[in-house]
């Protein structure tokens, strides 16, 4: 698995057929890859956003066409959606609170703790199954 920008470089030379001469003679400045294309980041350029404004470019060019995208041997096909589906996220703790105090699991006045948030999610998810 490649990470966004070298999804970026690899999608640039198949673009280019294989050679890394022609990504650096690329005539198309308009693409939202054009400034990534070496593999290299860019000052105020997010790799992933300029991902996700490509797959907007391509086909219908709206939001549902991207998440919907079956074309799933795309390099940047991971990456559609703007986010890196191959990050660990810790979530914001702060969205659990509300859910814990109004379930009783924390009182008004505790503060949370790694072994509540815990219980709090697992509740959570046991009501979203229900």
């Amino acid at each position: 698995r490649l990470s966004p920008i070298k999804s970026i470089r690899k999608y640039c030379l198949d673009c280019c057929v294989g050679s890394s001469k022609e990504v650096k003679l690329c005539i198309i400045p308009g693409c939202p890859l054009f400034p990534l294309r070496f593999g290299k980041g860019a000052k105020g350029v997010s790799p992933l956003r300029m991902i996700r404004k490509n797959c907007l470019g391509c086909g219908e060019g709206t939001a549902f066409d991207v998440k919907n995208c079956e074309i799933d041997d795309c390099l940047l096909y991971p990456y559609r959606l703007g986010k890196n589906p191959f990050t660990k996220r810790k979530g914001n703790i702060s969205n659990l609170i509300p859910f814990a105090r109004k379930n009783s699991v924390l009182s008004t006045q505790e503060t949370p703790r790694t072994g509540i948030v815990e219980a709090v999610a697992n509740e959570f998810l046991r009501e979203q199954k229900a």
